[in-house]
């Protein structure tokens, strides 16, 4: 069969979807859109009476656009209950819209260093506050990951952005400044309103905090083990080849993701984001598990001058089907899924480098390699952070 239908066939194998792990209730969305709403409403209207003429030609037409795709992306949410990536969608439009609305603020001599200064150093406060007060207790440790898990996440995304907000020197500061307040304030407040519905649905709950911090212990020693044997220049003696930046991409997406990740999750418990520093160490775990077992089953030898459809066909085949069966060992809800969604991600990415240019296949290859190893190992990872 020639390489070409056989490329086609290998993009047209299906992926198994991952099912959200958390419904977003109506009432929530509600409140995002109207954030987003408001905040691109008060964009048109103070850009419209703003003087541009300070700004740069292609400042202007880039701020310009930006209130109408606000706009585009909140009529293209739907009524109804969401999942995470529709407050996601929604914290996009609000900050978008944001930068306008800051620059014209700016221009029209309403932006103040005290205004935004007094609504920063109010969040920070309360989102340091909201973040002690955590409690780290479940009734299901699945349930308490997924759900926590994501609320820590938005807790520390919040926080981070108001790091980065500063006191604006001219026009386009102020836009990037009050673009960052307000995306900290989207993600403070679904991260409250998301612990909030969690709590409210637990009936008897039990200390969680110590056996997580065992759990994660025991996971976090097995990636520093892989990490320490990873290599940065163990490919560069090598000449360029299918063969070569087969080895690199299952290096970068698996060993060096791995220890990327790894510092991540050190960085969240020091910042006393201990959910979130758990499920981020078993995602490090799970890319240096990847590395090691998508090296081992790659079978072409260095000096191979191709990497065969056939080869690539099969490796897709065999990603999506272990894909497929952890999937089916696994509850909706559950945090494996999380995991899985990696994987999901990884087989995807694979179909769009089929047709690589300088070496064809290999990089779909490699990806679909991590993506299969990835699979193999999630449940087990998942099961072992959250054993009582």
């Amino acid at each position: 069969m020639p390489a070409p239908v056989v490329d086609a066939r290998t993009k047209h194998v299906g992926i198994p979807s991952v099912p959200p792990r958390i419904e977003i209730p109506a009432s929530h969305v509600r409140v995002a859109k109207a954030h987003a709403q408001r905040i691109t409403d008060e964009a048109k209207k103070e850009w419209k009476r703003a003087d541009k003429s300070a700004l740069k030609e292609f400042d202007r037409d880039y701020l310009n656009d930006l209130p109408d795709q606000s706009r585009a992306t909140i009529d293209d949410i739907q009524d109804g209950s969401g999942t995470p990536q529709t407050l996601e969608r929604c914290q996009w439009a609000a900050s978008t819209a944001a930068k306008t609305l800051g620059t014209a603020q700016y221009l029209n001599d309403e932006y103040t260093e005290e205004n935004p200064k007094q609504s920063q150093t109010k969040l920070e406060r309360e989102i340091d506050s909201f973040r002690t007060n955590i409690e780290y207790e479940c009734d299901d440790p699945n349930d308490f990951l997924v759900h926590v898990g994501r609320v820590e996440r938005h807790t520390q995304q919040a926080a981070s952005f108001l790091d980065l907000a500063s006191p604006p020197e001219d026009a386009m500061e102020a836009g990037k400044s009050l673009s960052d307040i307000e995306s900290a304030r989207r993600d403070f407040d679904d991260g409250r309103r998301l612990y909030e519905r969690y709590r409210g649905g637990l009936k008897d709950p039990n200390p969680f905090g110590d056996t997580l911090a065992r759990n994660q212990t025991h996971l976090e020693q097995q990636a520093e083990e892989l990490r320490s044997k990873g290599d940065d220049n163990a490919d560069d003696d090598l000449p360029k080849s299918p063969y070569r930046r087969l080895r690199g991409r299952i290096y970068t997406h698996g060993w060096f993701y791995g220890r990327s990740t790894l510092w991540d999750a050190k960085r969240y418990r020091e910042g006393g984001y201990e959910v979130l520093s758990a499920t981020t160490t078993a995602d490090a775990l799970q890319h240096f598990l990847a590395w090691r077992d998508a090296k081992r089953r790659v079978d072409i030898s260095k000096n191979a001058d191709e990497i065969g459809s056939k080869r690539v066909f099969r490796a897709k085949k065999l990603a999506v089907s272990e894909l497929r069966t952890a999937l089916s060992k696994t509850d909706d809800g559950s945090f494996a899924r999380i995991l899985l969604d990696t994987a999901h991600g990884l087989i995807d990415s694979g179909d769009s480098t089929v047709d690589d240019e300088d070496f064809p296949h290999a990089e779909a290859y490699g990806r679909y390699l991590l993506g299969w190893a990835y699979s193999k190992h999630a449940a087990n990872t998942a099961e072992r952070l959250i054993r009582r």
